[in-house]
């Protein structure tokens, strides 16, 4: 946890640590750590800090982004979360205005959220949310996939 909040910390601050980070190898492996967390409160805290280290690094710019957006197994693993963590409102909304920020810099990321199963999957996270009654989650969720479909020509 110590780790992931230094890293969280210097990527905010430092512009040389987001590109070092992202020429790295350090980015797969925050995504793969991601997977291995679970629901619990450690695990979400832990996951924020790795989701808000990886959304510095895409937001420092379009080159980074795209970079970030080529990371191996990266959009699988965002869909992933918006999906699991819908009910936790920090993780859902790092996740889904990182693949927002992914997605406006990178077409394939686009293609990657426009396919029948991620546009099925992402339905069915808004209508949860509706169901749920969870109106800040919904209004991320709504934005992500206004974003999408003005960048790939197709409504949702």
């Amino acid at each position: 946890h110590g780790a992931c909040a230094a890293l969280e910390a210097t990527t905010r601050h430092s512009a040389r640590c987001r590109e070092a980070l992202a020429r790295s190898d350090a980015l797969a492996a925050l995504f793969r750590l991601t997977r291995t967390c679970n629901r619990s409160a450690p695990h979400v805290a832990l996951l924020t800090l790795v989701l808000k280290t990886v959304a510095h690094v895409a937001g420092g710019s379009p080159i980074l982004a795209r970079r970030v957006a080529s990371t191996e197994p990266a959009v699988a693993v965002l869909l992933d979360l918006v999906q699991v963590f819908r009910d936790k409102p920090e993780p859902f909304a790092l996740a889904a205005n990182l693949l927002k920020t992914l997605a406006t810099a990178d077409d394939e990321v686009r293609r990657s959220c426009a396919t029948p199963e991620a546009t099925k999957r992402l339905a069915s996270v808004a209508a949860l949310l509706r169901l749920r009654k969870c109106p800040a989650q919904l209004e991320v969720l709504k934005a992500f996939r206004a974003e999408l479909a003005t960048t790939t020509g197709k409504g949702y």
